[in-house]
């Protein structure tokens, strides 16, 4: 399961909680765009601690990316605290786009001092086919 934490725009929920947590299943955001096109949510894979405008890799669930697709990240902020800016592997394979890639850690930015919890959803990424010309 995923966790989606959404921001209550500076109301207290409870004292010192300025977020709201809800566990969603990843898949239910999946969605196909026309017939080509596939958006995926990031989700976190560890724990994290962030100070304002700190950027730091961070684990992420891994994501399949098939031969001959790109990824294009979704400029769209998820996570109240701030924006992944890339995403990638350290395993990378020798053909960028004609074999299959895993996606397993993102760098993240900070706007503001937070945390980033294991199954947090941090990012949206958007997959899509292209063909050699």
């Amino acid at each position: 399961m995923a966790i989606l934490v959404q921001e209550r725009a500076g109301k207290l929920l409870d004292e010192g909680i300025f977020y709201e947590k809800q566990e969603i299943k990843r898949t239910d955001f999946e969605y196909h765009i026309g017939d080509k096109l596939k958006f995926v949510l990031i989700v976190a894979d560890e724990d994290m601690e962030f100070k304002v405008n700190e950027t730091k890799p961070i684990s992420i669930k891994k994501i399949k990316i098939p031969p001959q697709n790109l990824i294009v990240s979704s400029m769209y902020g998820i996570h109240p605290i701030g924006h992944l800016s890339a995403i990638g592997s350290y395993n990378v394979p020798s053909g960028i786009i004609n074999k299959e890639r895993i996606v397993d850690f993102g760098m993240f930015h900070a706007a503001i001092d937070g945390k980033i919890s294991k199954d947090e959803v941090v990012g949206a990424t958007i997959m899509l086919p292209v063909r050699e010309i």
